[in-house]
């Protein structure tokens, strides 16, 4: 009976499939025939059949449907293919071309005026920067859309913009905030029909209450989400559900009633897609066990979920498991299994980390590119705006001295009535248009004549040797006559007082010009007073821009790319020159614990001999051998650590004590060698500063180098046997800032190479004890970091300063 079924269902799929792919071929067949305006339609419904079952033809029926609307300059068309590109990016993750596709439909509903277009453009430019992490966009165009749609009644949309803020505001580990938008997301969804939105806000309730360690809140609300998405029959929702539930009640030390749960999750993942949940599922099965006691079916779940997570290519659940099999089989005393399994985790999450790296250099990247090509934007709009200002000032200063030349002609008309006044009125304009710099001509509006000319005109055309020889607009304008006819009379009719054309000069020269022209009554007879400016150079100079900024974009992107791998390369440079100063120090440390290794091993093969080897004797022996084998990983690690090349700067929360005294360990041996004495003041300070704890490591070592350096080049050169080399490092607490501050009493900094030693390459060591880079490189880093550096010196005395601001 279920194998016909299947059967059926198989059939109903297929069938469903072909007649989706005869429809679309059947619409293809209609576009070929169609004009160009029913083509809109048809691409329109092309989009929807293909949009989930066919994403490249999707594609390619919206960039048909793009370059239509565009020669049919049909804005709506352009803006709803325009963002469907987008989404077709956006579902490939894509994010960069989703974002140019989305910008330019955002651009073009601002210009209608249309408030819903602008405010779906919004939303998804918010998804879109929240993506590649760049929550101040994210935020930015959220916020738009939500004014948008405050005062509407789409609830549907009002949900969706809060439910985008709370899960971003969670990402940004902005809890109360993520919070505030959890609980407006619920409101707003009692105005909806669709229990799964409830459904999804009372689940994202739960982990903000669970983040917040409120775990009652935290289980009611899971448990009120279980029963929408029971009663729904969704399965995966339900799966999830349960297992919040489950690490509910593991947080509250009640395993008995988890295991149960869990084990119903677990008999209900089996019934749905999602791999992850369903691993996460086993997880939580395993680790309950764990917690019970029973090892046993806690291996065997984890080991299970293993391979699973391995077929499925789930690195990031292989490593978790790594880790919960390692501490599962310490607590059953495999050393061996333990050792294997804590090696397996250490290896995975380097790669992670390192893939984790590429993709967040990427997103960064995306970032940046996106910001320059704004800013460039930004720029030609700017000056495109400058230059139509210019051109309208002289339009508006031409046509006022034009307006005012007629007032005084007809004020001295109506006042005199003579034709004497007439006639010297004339004769005061005639003087005016002869002797004006600019090229001023009369032209008969019927017969294209040219009546008169100033002798600007003369010389600029070449036409005129005497004053007999006239001629036509006809003739000097490359333009067609009826064109030309069509511009007179418009410009008789005031329709019209300014168009560009090109013109050919006495000497053959074709020049690019534009016309300013206004109707004027001469004789009781209306002429064309023209004003004509040459532009010729001026359009070949926007044509030479057009073209020199169509590569401007790929030079500034090459230049930006070559800064930063100098700069990155500079980092890194300035990182080995601090590890091969402590060199010496790790190999000392090093050799302390391989001593004793050694000499354990000698032990135990004396005992051997002696045949006096027990159990308690080789246990006890074996702590020892373990403790310094940690160490010795220790210590590699963490200079492994230091000396990574970190491309990707990730932001933490970081314990500023914490971090110098890591940093302090890879340095006491030099320390110890060189006779300096540490003063340590590290006071306890509620609350952190932001940043990369790799590169604050690579701050704090540098600084103690320079230091170390300072009272070694003093010792050197004193006569002092009395003279004690003494570095003092300090923290605390100024207002919001969180101070660190390191003096040491060594040869000091000469007031004249103060303002210099941040520069890179300013050093005043010898070529083989430094190039120049640690100090510029540590400015850098706190800049980053948002801090400031100080420095104070004098003969015998240096302090650096450096201020962080605190977070709460």
């Amino acid at each position: 009976m279920k194998k016909n079924f299947r059967f059926y269902i198989f059939a109903v799929i297929l069938f469903i499939f072909s007649a989706l792919h005869s429809q679309i071929d059947s619409l293809e067949n209609i576009l070929e025939k169609s004009s160009v305006s029913q083509k809109i339609s048809i691409l329109k419904e092309l989009i929807s059949e293909t949009h989930f079952v066919q994403p490249e033809k999707y594609l390619q029926y919206c960039r048909q449907g793009l370059e239509l609307s565009e020669k049919l300059n049909s804005v709506a068309d352009e803006i709803f293919f325009t963002y469907s590109i987008g989404d077709a990016y956006l579902e490939k993750a894509d994010f960069y071309h989703a974002l140019n596709s989305f910008q330019k439909a955002y651009e073009l509903s601002e210009q209608k005026n249309n408030f819903a277009e602008e405010s779906l453009l919004s939303e998804r430019l918010g998804i879109t920067y929240d993506n590649i992490s760049n929550f101040a966009k994210a935020q930015k165009y959220f916020l738009r859309a939500l004014k948008l749609r405050e005062n509407s009644a789409d609830h549907k949309g009002l949900f969706d913009i809060y439910l985008n803020l709370a899960n971003m505001y969670q990402r940004m580990r902005k809890y109360d905030l993520a919070f505030d938008y959890y609980q407006r997301a619920l409101e707003e969804s009692k105005n909806l029909t669709d229990k799964d939105a409830k459904g999804t806000v009372y689940l994202n309730l739960g982990n903000s209450y669970y983040e917040r360690q409120e775990t009652d809140k935290a289980l009611s609300y899971y448990q009120q989400a279980l029963a929408i998405f029971e009663d729904l029959g969704n399965t995966e929702a339900v799966v999830q559900s349960l297992n919040n539930i489950v690490t509910v009640y593991g947080t509250k030390g009640e395993f008995n009633r988890a295991l149960k749960i869990c084990r119903q999750a677990s008999e209900l993942s089996k019934n749905i897609n999602d791999k992850l949940i369903r691993e996460s599922v086993a997880i939580n099965l395993g680790m309950t066990y764990f917690s019970l006691g029973n090892l046993p079916e806690a291996e065997k779940n984890l080991l299970n979920t293993l391979a699973e997570a391995t077929k499925n290519q789930h690195l990031d659940v292989r490593r978790d498991l790594y880790h919960f099999l390692a501490i599962l089989y310490s607590q059953m005393d495999d050393s061996q299994k333990t050792y294997d399994y804590y090696d397996k985790y250490y290896t995975l999450s380097d790669s992670i980390f390192n893939a984790e790296s590429d993709r967040r250099i990427a997103e960064q990247q995306v970032k940046f590119d996106l910001e320059k090509k704004e800013k460039t934007i930004s720029q030609l709009s700017d000056e495109q705006e400058t230059q139509r200002k210019l051109r309208n000032y002289f339009i508006i200063i031409s046509v006022l001295a034009f307006l005012l030349i007629l007032v005084l002609i007809f004020l001295i008309r109506n006042i005199k009535k003579s034709n004497k006044m007439l006639a010297e009125s004339k004769k005061k304009f005639q003087n005016m248009f002869e002797k004006h710099s600019a090229v001023m001509l009369l032209i008969d509006p019927e017969s294209g004549k040219i009546v008169s000319s100033n002798e600007s005109a003369k010389k600029y055309y070449g036409f005129y040797k005497n004053d007999e020889i006239e001629d036509n607009v006809f003739n000097i304008s490359l333009l067609d006559s009826g064109e030309i006819s069509r511009i007179l009379k418009e410009m008789l009719q005031k329709h019209c007082n300014r168009f560009i054309t090109k013109i050919r000069l006495a000497d053959g020269n074709i020049r690019d010009v534009e016309l300013f022209g206004t109707p004027i009554d001469i004789s009781d007879k209306v002429f064309i007073y023209a004003i004509l400016q040459d532009i010729t150079e001026r359009l070949q100079f926007e044509n030479e821009l057009k073209e020199l900024n169509k590569h401007l974009e790929e030079r500034i992107k090459a230049e930006v790319e070559k800064v930063q791998k100098q700069q990155q390369m500079l980092i890194q440079k300035s990182k080995l020159e601090s590890l091969g100063k402590l060199v010496a120090g790790i190999a000392h440390e090093i050799n302390q614990p391989v001593g004793g290794i050694s000499l354990i091993a000698d032990n135990i093969l004396h005992k051997f001999k002696k045949n006096e080897l027990t159990l308690a004797y080789l246990t006890k022996k074996h702590k020892l051998l373990s403790e310094s084998v940690v160490k010795i990983r220790n210590i590699i690690s963490q200079v492994r650590t230091f000396s990574r090349n970190q491309q990707f700067v990730k932001l933490d929360k970081i314990d500023l004590n914490t971090v110098i005294e890591d940093s302090l360990s890879m340095m006491k041996t030099q320390f110890q060698n060189h006779d300096v004495k540490l003063e340590l003041d590290l006071q306890k300070i509620p609350g952190f500063i932001i940043g990369n704890k790799h590169k604050t490591e690579q701050v704090i070592i540098n600084l103690l180098t320079n230091a170390k350096d300072a009272v070694d080049e003093k010792a050197t050169k004193t006569n002092d046997s009395s003279y004690k080399r003494t570095i003092s490092i300090s923290t605390f607490q100024e207002k919001n800032k969180i101070v660190f501050r390191i003096r040491d009493n060594g040869i000091g900094i000469p007031k004249e190479n103060l303002q210099n030693i941040f520069d890179p390459f300013f050093t005043t060591k010898d070529p083989e004890k430094g190039t120049g880079l640690g100090l510029s490189i540590v400015y850098g880093i706190i800049e980053e970091m948002n801090g400031e550096i100080s420095v104070e010196s004098e003969s015998g005395s240096t302090v650096f300063r450096i201020e962080f601001p605190k977070g709460a």
